[in-house]
């Protein structure tokens, strides 16, 4: 059984992707906080949890060498965490941006970095990095999101180039409006009751994985039938 690691894998979008994909592959399940960890994994023998902050490039270091210790197997990575902060760029804090490029872009470069030798010495596996449809396109008020989006667009072409000849899949998804935690919204809230689910996401980041080695989905765009793009 192929193992998967996936980030921000707690709840919402990340919670959706692991017990889809626990299915058919032994999931490794990353995030902060460890009770909804721990309830992540009550739900299935193939998810195994690590309790730890991907923004912490030492402890995401020794977390990841435990990993390869233990699972000699590692196929793909799923770079699900994400913030984002949604004000006007006058009104965002430097805190405030420092965060979002921390989680989204730094937390995804730590683990790509950390994991692309053991990928390219097995010549084989796939990353997928869950971005937004914000990285095609902006927003007002959305200066600080935007723009870490964006750098993980440019983050994961790169990478798709560099690691093509090492027979390494590099896919990008792109997801609308959907019903998860984010920016501290609560799932289920009936505004978002026609936006995609979390479950959709997972659905697709199945149907990417599930691909023969011949074939790589480098983008998928996704939105829910009521949003305009």
């Amino acid at each position: 059984m192929k193992t998967i690691i996936i980030t921000g894998a707690s709840r919402g979008i990340g919670r959706a992707i692991s017990l889809q994909l626990s299915k058919t592959y032994h999931v490794i399940a990353l995030a902060r906080s460890l009770p909804e960890l721990e309830d992540l994994a009550k739900e299935s023998s193939n998810i195994s949890i690590y309790n730890v902050d991907i923004t912490d490039y030492g402890a995401l270091k020794n977390t990841v060498s435990n990993i390869l210790e233990l699972h000699k197997d590692i196929y793909g990575l799923i770079n699900n965490a994400g913030v984002g902060v949604f004000k006007s760029l006058e009104d965002t804090s430097i805190e405030e941006m420092q965060q979002t490029f921390n989680v989204n872009v730094m937390g995804a470069f730590y683990l790509n970095k950390l994991l692309i030798p053991k990928l390219k010495e097995q010549k084989a596996g796939h990353i997928i990095t869950i971005e937004s449809d914000v990285s095609k396109r902006t927003f007002a008020n959305g200066s600080s999101y935007c723009a870490s989006k964006y750098a993980q667009e440019g983050m994961s072409a790169s990478m798709r180039a560099e690691l093509r000849p090492f027979n390494i899949k590099v896919s990008n998804l792109y997801p609308g409006m959907t019903d998860s935690y984010f920016a501290g919204s609560e799932q289920g809230e009936k505004h978002k009751e026609d936006w995609l689910k979390p479950e959709d996401i997972a659905q697709a980041v199945e149907y990417v994985l599930s691909t023969p080695q011949n074939v790589v989905i480098d983008e998928l765009m996704i939105h829910p039938m009521c949003q305009e793009y």
